[in-house]
């Protein structure tokens, strides 16, 4: 099994500090001394520049804590935060889990790490616990988690489960972009290519500087057979950033790992102008697609 495959695109780092991971509501303020969770995603306004990590729904800590004033769960959470491998912090969160098994943060957290590490089918299953926990306690479910959750549907081959969580996460103006990005590669992985590449061009007629998506434009164009038509959207990402945006996509290691396999696959197609393309599955067999 590969350790490393997500499914995640388009990345900037934003955080929200807020406290629900230890139940004391949903403020918008870090309260010193106290854990408190971080709700991380990312887009593509950090640099211009796509990182290549996860979204996810992860934890932080305003200021260091003295351990004697924290409740057992509260050591639980800061010490699955302060691990130093993830072994340890997968033991920390489970720790954290036991101590409170109503606490959707702590499951989110666990799902998010498993999903981190490949580990497909446990990370769908805290991620789906922790969503129906948050619908249950909160009425809806965090866009991070809805995104996450697809994530991992999506790598377990539940395509039209992710695709509804997706769009449900795009409901949420943070998280928009991100989710419907996740949405158009998840229809080109399915074999709704026109679809896919639709949603893909809204995007970036909606924001030109979306990187990621102007060069899943020009694979989703190639694995069409519109070939002039990549070529094109090619040379608009050459124009982008100085000539940057084409030199971070002119290998599919920028997109390996972040983009289902068949949108990888076009990627490398189009850059070796062939009509066949291959990308590691998550299975962590490397498949050949045909673009013919």
């Amino acid at each position: 099994m590969r350790s490393q495959q997500t499914v995640f695109t388009a990345l900037k780092v934003c955080t929200e500090f807020t406290s629900r991971a230890t139940g004391r509501g949903n403020q918008k303020k870090c309260v010193k001394g106290q854990p408190a969770t971080t709700a991380t995603y990312f887009s593509r306004r950090d640099f211009g520049t796509q990182t290549l990590s996860t979204v996810a729904l992860w934890s932080s800590l305003c200021a260091p804590p003295a351990e004697a004033s924290l409740s057992a769960f509260e050591r639980a959470f800061y010490q699955a935060m302060e691990a130093g491998s993830t072994t340890k912090a997968d033991e920390a969160w489970s720790r954290a889990i036991n101590l409170s098994p109503e606490n959707a943060a702590a499951w989110s957290n666990r799902g998010t790490l498993r999903l981190q590490l490949g580990r497909w089918e446990d990370a769908n299953t805290d991620l789906q616990f922790a969503k129906e926990l948050e619908l249950r306690q909160n009425g809806e479910a965090n866009s991070l988690l809805l995104n996450n959750l697809g994530n991992t549907q999506g790598a377990i081959g539940e395509w039209d489960r992710a695709i509804e969580n997706y769009l449900s996460a795009s409901k949420d103006p943070s998280m928009s972009e991100i989710a419907l990005a996740n949405y158009a590669l998840a229809l080109f992985q399915i074999g709704e290519s026109e679809a896919g590449l639709k949603e893909a061009q809204s995007l970036v007629r909606k924001d030109p500087n979306f990187w990621d998506m102007r060069a899943a434009v020009t694979a989703f164009l190639w694995g069409a057979g519109q070939e002039a038509a990549a070529e094109a959207s090619w040379e608009d990402l050459k124009a982008c950033g100085d000539g940057l945006g084409a030199a971070l996509y002119s290998s599919v290691d920028r997109v390996k790992g972040r983009w289902p396999p068949r949108a990888t696959a076009a990627l490398a197609a189009f850059l070796a102008l062939e009509r066949t393309g291959e990308a590691m599955d998550y299975d962590g067999e490397v498949k050949t697609y045909s673009f013919n």
